[in-house]
């Protein structure tokens, strides 16, 4: 049995654990924010079109499960799309703009993710955090900061740095361009390059540090979704939205029309945060 915790000690580590969670969801949405389709398309949305297609050609062709694969290509794009635009924001659209698209890293991700998908040797879909999809230009120590509702800024650091992030009592949050930490780094909540994570997690507020570590493959034990390679970890297992063990390809309630859950509304024992 754990020994008891003084209701100080709990109330820090709520605390923290809330703090991290409203950085997590801040990249999050940063990096996942919806982008809609004008008559031109960028090459942002066609590579998240791409993207999506060929995630969901993967839960055709690699989920075994039948309530956990979409009825076709076009519904299972229709849930997905959502999840992959990027690029949007002042950062994007300012003159000069602060940061870019890399299609050059699209077009690998891209590979990554069509080869992870052929029938009959499926393998786990790479995440797109695993890729440095945005370029920026902000300099070591320049703020990164959040301006009002444009969280744009958040990924304008430039390569080989990423926006170390801090809330205040209030919520505000507040960025600086820290240097990008390499496997066994220091590091303070995702710091770390893509692919990685911070064991540890750290904490902004009081100074304290992690190490990166690469991410964990399906059915590894975590305590919690930014270090498992599908962004999910189930009963304390990296799994996907259809539990550890099962394809990570498969999505929870596919089948019935659903769209995937949200990544902080998954189940009482599913963590699907950053």
């Amino acid at each position: 049995m754990r020994p008891r915790l003084r209701s100080a000690a709990l109330d820090r580590l709520a605390g923290r654990a809330s703090l991290l969670a409203s950085l997590r969801a801040s990249l999050l949405a940063a990096l996942l924010g919806v982008a809609g389709c004008g008559d031109g398309e960028s090459p942002v949305e066609a590579f998240c079109e791409q993207w999506v297609t060929a995630y969901c050609e993967g839960n055709r062709d690699c989920c075994s499960v039948t309530e956990d694969t979409y009825a076709d290509v076009d519904s299972c794009k229709a849930a997905q799309r959502a999840r992959c635009a990027l690029g949007t924001g002042t950062a994007f659209s300012g003159s000069p703009p602060l940061a870019s698209f890399d299609s050059g890293e699209g077009s690998r991700a891209l590979t990554d993710l069509r080869e992870a998908a052929i029938a009959g040797t499926c393998s786990a879909p790479p995440a797109l955090d695993d890729y440095a999809l945005v370029i920026g230009t902000l300099v070591l120590g320049a703020s990164c900061s959040p301006v009002g509702g444009d969280l744009s800024p958040i990924v304008a650091c430039a390569p080989n740095s990423r926006c170390l992030l801090s809330a205040s009592r209030t919520g505000t949050l507040t960025g600086q361009c820290v240097r990008e930490s390499n496997d066994g780094a220091p590091c303070v909540v995702e710091t770390c390059v893509p692919g990685f994570y911070c064991a540890g997690a750290g904490d902004p507020t009081s100074g304290d540090v992690g190490l990166c570590a690469e991410r964990k493959a399906d059915a590894e034990p975590c305590g919690s979704a930014s270090e498992c390679r599908t962004g999910v970890c189930v009963s304390e297992l990296c799994g996907s939205f259809a539990g550890p063990g099962v394809s990570p390809w498969c999505v929870v309630g596919a089948g019935l029309g659903n769209i995937v859950p949200p990544l902080d509304d998954a189940g009482s024992d599913v963590d699907a945060g950053l």
